[in-house]
């Protein structure tokens, strides 16, 4: 989120929720999480979590960002600094699958599992390089999957519509 927004957005949490007083530093470690949306993409998000689960304290950072994410895809690179910084914070021992969505699991069983990624901590930029690619191809298969579904649909439709 650029400085413009990042205030809008502040000055427009302040006054939706009076008893907040967000100091500069706020701002400065907000924007960086929310580097591709604007201050109205943002107040959408904190009113749908408001209509969910009201209250009088502003939601944090992390589930505006959960609330944005649900109605856009993951980016290859979201994801695994996502897991980096879930495996660098809880360990690859003790860091379960839970909290990661279908396709993160199925990305990291796919890499050879947790520990691989523990490695990344290394700086081993070929982890990421097979995490990357192995993202990609995910969404190319999904891709090819619905294409193949709509090809299949139209096939059959033809058939149904000759027999009738």
């Amino acid at each position: 989120m650029n400085k413009t927004d990042m205030g809008k957005f502040v000055l427009w949490m302040c006054g939706v929720f009076p008893q907040w007083k967000p100091d500069p530093a706020v701002a400065a470690t907000w924007a960086p999480e929310l580097p591709d949306i604007t201050a109205d993409t943002a107040k959408n998000a904190v009113r749908s979590l408001m209509a969910k689960k009201p209250s009088p304290f502003p939601p944090s950072v992390f589930e505006i960002i959960a609330e944005l994410s649900q109605d856009k895809p993951l980016s290859g690179q979201r994801a695994w600094e996502r897991l980096i910084d879930n495996v660098r914070r809880k360990g690859v021992h003790a860091y379960p699958y839970e909290g990661m969505s279908e396709k993160e699991r199925k990305a990291v069983q796919l890499m050879g599992g947790i520990n691989v990624i523990g490695n990344s901590q290394q700086g081993d930029p070929f982890i990421e390089k097979k995490f990357l690619g192995i993202w990609n191809d995910m969404d190319i298969e999904k891709r090819v999957e619905l294409v193949d579904k709509k090809v299949m649909d139209k096939l059959f439709n033809r058939e149904v519509k000759q027999i009738a």
